[in-house]
């Protein structure tokens, strides 16, 4: 039920904003975010947001904001390379690796599986900086937007942007 009022109330956003068409630009998406499923919060399975673009009007319309933080703090795994395949096959197989448009790239102050939303900044909390290095080389997830979303104001954003430009360098 909460699924299906969510659906129908993106759909009102998109009639309201001429079905999508904004600006007279046919590209525009409502991302949908993952969320760490805390208190009563639906989007933390990826069903969730597949049963949320199904029942929408305009599913093609509507992508997904993958948020690292989130989705840990949510139950699936980031701790490997391995793990993050299969994440992400998993995602695949729900939703569709297509249907990601952004990743919001934070770490998370707290452990797998808390269902708690609390950003940390990149490798100073439970993910660890080397599950990045393997997103941010990831081919399944290169034509996404990548934004980072962390705590600290502008120094930190800066550092942290520094270390996932090191993090995204190849070995020679």
């Amino acid at each position: 039920m909460g699924l299906t009022a969510v659906a129908h109330h993106l759909d009102r956003c998109l009639e309201d904003a001429g079905g999508g068409q904004v600006g007279g630009v046919e590209n525009v998406f409502l991302c949908i975010e993952t969320t760490a499923g805390q208190g009563t919060n639906l989007g933390y399975r990826f069903e969730h947001l597949r049963d949320i673009i199904a029942t929408s009007r305009y599913p093609e319309r509507l992508a997904a904001c993958l948020d690292t933080c989130h989705i840990f703090a949510a139950g699936y795994r980031l701790d490997s390379p391995y793990q993050i395949r299969k994440t992400l096959s998993a995602f695949d197989a729900t939703v569709g690796l297509e249907k990601i448009k952004v990743v919001h790239m934070n770490d998370s102050r707290r452990e797998w599986g808390s269902h708690v939303d609390r950003h940390a900044r990149i490798g100073r909390g439970e993910i660890g900086s080397a599950p990045f290095r393997t997103l941010l080389r990831s081919q399944r997830l290169k034509h996404t937007i990548k934004v980072l979303e962390i705590p600290g104001g502008e120094d930190a954003y800066r550092e942290d942007l520094a270390l996932l430009r090191r993090l995204t360098r190849r070995r020679s």
